[in-house]
Formats: C-alpha cells, structure tokens, sequence
C-alpha cells in the first residue's frame, strides 16, 4: 500500500449488525409480500458496492463534479430504488428453460 501514496485506497467493512445471520425487517407497504431468494439479495448487495466504489473513484478522480452531501444522496436513491424493485417482486429470479 505504501508503494504510492497518490493511489485510492477504498475499504468496504462489513457492519457487525450484518453478517449471515442477521435479519433486516422488510419494508413495509405495497408488494412487499415477496421473499427475494438469497441470489438476489447477493447480486442487490454487489451491485451498492460496485456503485459506490465506482462513483467514489470518479469523484476522487474528477469525472463527477457534484458536491459529497449530493452524491450520497443520489447513491441512496438508486439503491432504495433497487430495493424496492427487488422487495416488490419487480426483480426477480428467472427460471430456466
């Protein structure tokens, strides 16, 4: 890591709420009677960390010229959405023929 200092340095820990065994109440309100298989939830998860990863290198590198507060704002939003889609059955894991 010392080798250049210039170089980026992006973390992802894992909080101690979270883990296998750990359980998110689900959202409330319309569609969320669906329970999304395991696979989904793991490709929803990479997906927020590949976002997140990506936007802070784009950030940090000058591409995207919006203000932090913002950012994390937008990143919020997209993976709220996603949630949503995934909680409501509007993503969902496709059988094979």
């Amino acid at each position: 890591m010392a080798e250049d200092p210039r170089k980026l340095r992006i973390v992802f820990v894992e909080p101690t709420a979270a883990g296998p065994d750990w359980s998110r109440p689900r959202p409330r309100g319309r569609g969320t009677d669906v329970q999304p298989p395991a696979q989904i939830i793991d490709i929803f998860a990479l997906s927020v960390v590949g976002m997140l990863e990506r936007v802070i290198v784009e950030k940090q590198g000058g591409r995207l010229d919006v203000p932090m507060d913002d950012l994390i704002d937008y990143c919020a939003a997209f993976a709220a959405a996603s949630l949503r889609a995934v909680y409501s059955g509007q993503i969902a894991e496709r059988t094979k023929d």
